[in-house]
């Protein structure tokens, strides 16, 4: 059942496949665990075209502390010549403020085979949760051009967003393509999808970004902002979406588009 929800049937120019590794890690996943660790499982993925690179998704459990944790991993990935990007992505500063045990992520790139990898930590009812991300990739020299911009950080690129009072927040992610940012957080409280919309709303405003419209549906609400990114000349497009899975629950995607 898990292999059909993650292979969908639909046609493409490319073809993507999952492999799902119930409690195992991949023969190939070149990353040692702390002992002791707890595999959840593994996600191979194994695609057709480049850009859509092939990779694995691993999710453990650990008794050791998020800050052990990623000292452990850091030292391994290290002696295996390893190498973080020049400059730390704060996925903290810019964006959603998240209230919950979410840690950074880091992130660190080899260039033979050419590779990222990324890791983050959680904590769950007392927990250390892993997610380890690896996949291949034919655009790190881009990535690192990009990590070496002053004006550039998919993080900082981003308005500093806080939350409401009532209002939990679980980050979900960040990434990047190109010049374009997008994160997404699920959001948990009393306060309606239109009032959370406004309070983002007027932090963009007051972060310099224009308002061009504002859309709603029954479950979503959307709008579109303009902007002009410190140190650059040409306007950018800003998104945010919040959308109501269900009563008092929430997923926001928050996004901009530079058309270079």
């Amino acid at each position: 059942m898990l292999e059909r929800i993650v292979n969908p049937a639909y046609s493409a120019p490319f073809k993507v496949e999952a492999e799902i590794l119930l409690q195992k890690l991949p023969a190939d996943l070149g990353v040692s665990l702390p002992a002791g660790s707890r595999v959840i499982g593994s996600v191979v993925n194994r695609s057709s075209d480049s850009d859509f690179p092939s990779g694995v998704n691993v999710y453990f459990d650990t008794a050791l502390t998020p800050e052990q944790t990623n000292e452990f991993l850091k030292r391994s990935l290290t002696a295996a010549d390893w190498k973080t990007f020049p400059v730390p992505r704060p996925y903290g500063q810019g964006g959603f403020q998240g209230s919950d045990a979410l840690g950074e992520i880091n992130r660190y790139y080899r260039l033979n085979p050419p590779e990222i990898l990324s890791f983050m930590t959680q904590v769950t009812a007392g927990v250390t949760q892993v997610t380890l991300v690896k996949n291949e990739s034919n655009d790190i020299e881009r990535q690192l051009r990009f990590s070496e911009d002053p004006y550039f950080n998919e993080a900082t690129s981003l308005p500093k967003l806080t939350a409401p009072a009532g209002i939990a927040i679980s980050l979900r992610g960040t990434g990047s393509s190109g010049n374009d940012v997008k994160q997404e957080a699920t959001m948990t409280g009393d306060l309606s999808r239109k009032a959370l919309f406004t309070h983002y709303a007027e932090q963009l405003r007051q972060a310099g970004w224009t308002p061009l419209n504002r859309a709603e549906t029954a479950t979503i609400t959307s709008g579109l902002w303009s902007f002009k990114p410190a140190g650059k000349d040409r306007e950018q497009i800003g998104q945010l979406i919040i959308r109501e899975e269900s009563a008092g629950q929430y997923r926001a995607v928050l996004g901009t588009q530079s058309f270079e």
